[in-house]
């Protein structure tokens, strides 16, 4: 072996090496974080009431209960209470201030009947497996018809497929965020809008989207899934920019146990899907910080002692 071969097989090992200490210390800090935040005792983000039901709050000043952006979060809100509580059957979803914004109930599976017909429970003859050796006994064979022409295949045009419709119409945009927009089609466009709709100072560098101290990475992939070389790109490029958090938003499918490992050796780079466009959409629409709903409803412990329900929602 040569020793230019030798050097270069030296060098990769020690990147190797150099990797495999760098992993280790991340996941030994995120389980340091994690144990300590055991022991301050963090409080579960929603309480259980009587009856199988639970509250939980939702970290909005000024919300109205009949808009639509709220019923969104409402929904959302109470789904992650029922993934992390599955014995609730009743999710009550208050403001800070006591104001009940929803109550969303888990509704009963439909009970699936099997429908039989009629003529299958009918009883029935056997069916002979062999030849009827008495039909038409003594009596002349009449002639068969001839068979017909098979049909003609009629074959019809395919209808023009329907035009696609532009990423920002799939969306519920506020006013404010509509008239921002510069690209109608651009997912990375309408997160750029909907900081700006904020009042957030934004910068897009290449890739990056910089907005109050947070760097926002977009990925449209060529096909459905996001795949794990692109959530590379992203982390690294976040790395890049220097800023305290990360947020990567997919414009796709995300593997979920990825992007836990990911979370957890990496907590300050959280991760979403469009839903997170939503989110942030939303938040603007009643006026809160887009970037605290990227990732998720922006929940807040419930207290312990339930106070008494707000005027609810007829």
């Amino acid at each position: 072996m040569e020793t230019t071969e030798i050097v270069l097989l030296a060098i990769g090992a020690t990147l190797i090496l150099l990797l495999i200490i760098g992993a280790l210390r991340a996941q030994r800090a995120a389980l340091e974080r994690t144990r300590e935040a055991a022991e301050r005792g963090t409080p579960a983000p929603f309480a259980a009431t009587a009856e199988r039901g639970a509250m939980v709050v939702l970290d909005v000043q000024h919300a109205d209960p009949r808009s639509p952006a709220v019923e969104r979060m409402v929904r959302e809100a109470a789904a992650r209470v029922y993934r992390m509580m599955p014995s609730a059957e009743r999710v009550e979803v208050r403001s800070p201030s006591g104001l009940t914004l929803g109550v969303v109930e888990r509704r009963p599976a439909p009970e699936r009947r099997l429908e039989v017909p009629e003529t299958l429970t009918e009883p029935r003859l056997p069916r002979s497996v062999g030849p009827d050796l008495t039909r038409h006994l003594g009596e002349p064979e009449e002639a068969e018809p001839p068979p017909s022409p098979p049909a003609r295949p009629v074959f019809t045009p395919a209808a023009p497929p329907a035009p696609r419709r532009p990423l920002s119409e799939r969306f519920d945009l506020p006013e404010a965020v509509s008239e921002r927009l510069r690209v109608t089609d651009d997912a990375r466009d309408l997160v750029r809008a909907i900081l700006e709709a904020s009042g957030a100072t934004v910068r897009v560098e290449g890739d990056v989207i910089h907005a109050d101290g947070h760097a926002i990475v977009v990925l449209v992939p060529s096909g459905h899934v996001v795949e794990p070389g692109s959530l590379d790109h992203a982390y690294l490029c976040i790395e890049r920019a220097g800023a305290g958090r990360g947020i990567v938003i997919g414009m796709g499918i995300l593997d979920v146990a990825d992007i836990r490992r990911r979370e957890a050796l990496a907590p300050h780079v959280l991760h979403t899907g469009p839903d997170g466009i939503q989110r942030m959409a939303d938040a603007v629409a009643i006026g809160e910080d887009p970037l605290r709903f990227a990732a998720g409803p922006a929940l807040v412990a419930a207290p312990a002692p339930l106070a008494e329900p707000g005027p609810s929602r007829s």
